[in-house]
């Protein structure tokens, strides 16, 4: 019966380091409303790797050791019959007794210790590397943001927000003082250094800040895989956190699209990725105190502000909805604001976006279910130019 056991443990170990493998390879409305998809056919980019891998690979250490102590553990013997015979207990000696050629259950015995041993040996292997990928990553991506940051981001005020009464208020007299003009955008100088990022790669476009937490990445795309940069680094290097990326068939490497998706990973096997902050929105005090984000290219600051921050389902938005038809953006916007769970959902109702508007979404996974996505939105209020190197030379 033992051996049974054992037998039926190895099973189970070989299938779940085949499910390890597997999963570390691998992702009528009502007026004014939009259908929310439920059931996708293409999902948006897992940014995420559950922990129950690694308790699948705690669990098949145990099976090895009960496999082990099952093997070794000797049967006791079986009293003989009338016959004088002992009953054959022992797969090997029964196996022996039934004729020339069959190995001995020491041999047998032999083979599985060797055999689990050789792959004990892998797993330890495996492990090693993947912690030295990690330690590699979080490096090269700490040394990088060191190497092309030139200064801190250039100071922006925020602008107040839209004042919803004033279309309840009754009209006023007609001030004589004529009105202000607006104030004019203000060239920066762009703290990023765009030469050297693109020695490191032809991929990086851009560079996505979020003032006062750690998001601070460059931004890439890689043609012709538009999921190349969710398993590697800004180096080309393999890497499970990824970086931050977009996705050359649904946005183009500008950010002039009425809705710009920006892909990141959360945790992957407790090791934070890029967007691993993101989560921290559903926390209202958090979301209150990070409402800018600023995207720089070579030629321009671009100034979010963030007007929401939901967990939604795992359909790919570029792909189902179209953000370029007025009814459908404000539709969903509409329709995720009245679905979003409050413990977990915070929205701005003072800057939500209109038609016309830009939008920046940074997506990640949910991590109490990474089967779902976490979103954090900004819309566009200011672009500011890049100051022109050659102004004042002369």
């Amino acid at each position: 019966m033992k051996r049974i056991v054992a037998w039926m443990l190895i099973c189970i170990l070989l299938i779940g380091l085949l499910s390890v493998v597997v999963c570390a390879a691998d992702v009528d409305s009502p007026e004014g409303q939009v259908e929310i998809v439920t059931d996708p056919t293409v999902p948006s980019p897992q940014t995420g790797v559950s922990g129950s891998l690694l308790m699948a690979a705690v669990g098949m250490i145990g099976c090895l050791g009960a496999a082990v102590a099952a093997f070794k553990k000797p049967s006791k013997k079986k009293p003989a019959d009338e016959s004088g015979r002992r009953p054959e207990t022992v797969l090997g000696r029964r196996l022996v007794n039934r004729g020339p050629g069959i190995m001995s259950s020491k041999k047998v015995k032999k083979i599985i210790l060797i055999a689990v041993g050789m792959l004990c040996a892998l797993i330890c292997a495996a492990c090693g590397v993947f912690l030295y990928q990690f330690y590699r990553g979080a490096q090269s991506k700490t040394a990088l943001a060191q190497q092309v940051k030139t200064a801190a981001a250039p100071a922006v005020s925020q602008k107040p927000a839209k004042d919803t009464s004033a279309d309840t208020q009754e009209p006023s007299v007609p001030d004589t003082a004529p009105a202000e003009e607006e104030p004019t955008v203000l060239p920066v100088e762009i703290p990023i250094d765009f030469t050297q990022l693109a020695a490191v790669s032809p991929d990086i476009y851009a560079w996505l800040e979020v003032p006062d937490t750690q998001i601070d990445e460059p931004v890439l795309q890689h043609s012709g895989d538009d999921l190349y940069y969710n398993s590697h680094n800004a180096y080309g290097e393999y890497y499970m956190c990824g970086a931050v990326f977009s996705q050359e068939t649904y946005n183009d490497r500008t950010f002039d699209a009425p809705m710009t998706i920006l892909y990141g990973h959360g945790t992957v096997l407790g090791q934070p990725g890029a967007f691993h902050e993101l989560n921290s929105y559903a926390e209202q005090d958090y979301f209150d105190m990070h409402r800018q984000m600023f995207v720089y290219t070579p030629s321009a600051m671009y100034v979010y502000r963030v007007f929401a921050a939901f967990v939604h389902g795992r359909e790919h938005l570029l792909y189902y909805y179209d953000f370029s038809d007025p009814a459908i953006f404000t539709g969903f916007f509409h329709t995720v604001r009245q679905a979003a769970d409050p413990a977990y959902s915070h929205f701005d109702d003072s800057c939500m976006p209109e038609p016309g508007d830009k939008v920046l979404a940074l997506s990640t996974c949910f991590e109490p279910d990474k089967t779902r996505r976490y979103l954090v939105m900004g819309v566009l209020e200011e672009v500011h130019p890049a100051v022109d190197d050659t102004i004042g030379e002369e």
